[in-house]
């Protein structure tokens, strides 16, 4: 809710920390997610081989650049926007390292299933 009512505050990682949470905390909406038509696929992918599709990859690496630009543009001095570009740089390495679908390098099986 905070996210959603500062608009210097992005909401993305407060929905994410939401969804963690309640996903945690109450199995039945841990089901749900993991189930729904949308975004069930991805995070099961995510859940159980710690892969990403290729257009998410995409998407976020796009992201990061943009955001990488905008800190550049707007940073008090060059050594934080290097220190967040850096960091940016190594969230986006790592997102590409991830396999791309169930099946290719890196992944292993869990034997996490949800139930009801």
């Amino acid at each position: 809710m905070v996210g959603l009512l500062l608009p210097l505050l992005p909401t993305t990682p407060f929905l994410l920390l939401a969804l963690w949470a309640g996903a945690r905390g109450d199995p039945r909406l841990r089901f749900r997610l993991y189930r729904h038509r949308r975004f069930g696929p991805p995070l099961r992918d995510w859940r159980r081989h710690q892969a990403l599709s290729m257009p998410t990859k995409i998407s976020a690496c796009a992201v990061i650049g943009i955001s990488a630009g905008l800190v550049w543009l707007t940073a008090p001095g060059r050594p934080i926007a290097l220190a967040v570009s850096t960091l940016l740089l190594a969230v986006a390495a790592y997102l590409l390292s991830r396999p791309g679908r169930p099946g290719q390098r890196g992944n292993h099986r869990s034997s996490w299933q949800p139930t009801p």
